[in-house]
């Protein structure tokens, strides 16, 4: 269980008014959990990353692990820098993360995946791959694989893998969520949410046991949804009693405001620059 829990956005596709950082699509969020400082994704380049972390006042030799929600390169394109600079350490993935991915209409895809040579990227760090469920530290772990339970979320056949020369679609399967249980309750980080907002909200709850998440971060992948999925969201998140959403990168402006007039909590456009303290 997490007594101290502090939230700072590193990299988002906005920038807190006033702070002389840089922005870009991607998403990083800069995670301290009592004795433990987490980088939850890396956002798209290591020199957006490091010039971030300099004008934030943020070392990062203090960052103990990073964790990946997914293997699309705006996750993880600061993620060699990051690692040649502080050293090697922990990274926490799903296997498939690490796979070549791209998105678009065959035969014109494009690649979008991790944008480093996979066998150069393993020497780097200490990958730690797995599909299921992961404790990086007491009260803080990855979700894993999501079962997909509302089968209708997270389906975009324009994700692409290859297989024996042809494209096929990507199911996400490496998409994760980070999840820290503090004493308040629980708090979910979020990087896409490519296997589904409900999907990844109702398996943490099936998991864990408790109906309360209290705190979302992150990406939802709500751009260009359609309202009656925004409506399912929406309850799904007001079930749950979330008091707190600090949400941007593929979210959409749209759907940020939507829900912010559709549930019964806070709800912050994520910027970087940005800490939350749960």
């Amino acid at each position: 269980m997490i007594k101290r829990l502090r939230i700072t956005a590193l990299v988002a596709n906005t920038v807190e008014p006033g702070k002389p950082l840089l922005g870009q699509h991607g998403l990083s969020l800069y995670v301290e959990a009592d004795d433990l400082t987490l980088l939850w994704d890396t956002g798209a380049s290591g020199n957006v990353l490091m010039h971030n972390f300099k004008k934030m006042g943020l070392d990062p030799s203090d960052v103990d692990a990073v964790a990946l929600s997914h293997g699309h390169y705006d996750h993880t394109g600061g993620l060699k820098r990051f690692l040649q600079q502080r050293g090697p350490l922990d990274v926490f993935a799903h296997p498939a993360a690490l796979e070549k991915k791209y998105a678009g209409d065959p035969p014109n895809c494009r690649k979008i995946g991790i944008p480093f040579d996979r066998d150069e990227l393993l020497r780097t760090g200490n990958f730690i791959l797995r599909k299921e469920p992961t404790e990086i530290a007491g009260g803080v772990w990855t979700t894993g694989e999501i079962l997909r339970v509302e089968e209708d979320e997270g389906n975009n056949p324009r994700m692409k893998l290859k297989r024996k020369g042809r494209y096929v679609t990507d199911e996400m399967l490496d998409d994760q969520a980070l999840v820290i249980e503090t004493a308040e309750g629980v708090v979910v980080l979020f990087g896409c949410a490519h296997a589904g907002v409900i999907n990844t909200l109702s398996s943490i709850r099936d998991r864990i046991g408790r109906d309360r998440i209290i705190a979302v971060f992150g990406g939802l992948h709500l751009m260009g949804a359609e309202d009656d999925y925004l409506v399912r969201v929406a309850d799904c998140l007001q079930t749950l009693e979330v008091k707190l959403m600090a949400i941007g990168h593929c979210t959409g402006f749209e759907a940020t405001l939507f829900l912010s007039g559709s549930v019964p909590s806070e709800v912050f456009q994520l910027s970087a620059g940005q800490s939350y303290e749960i």
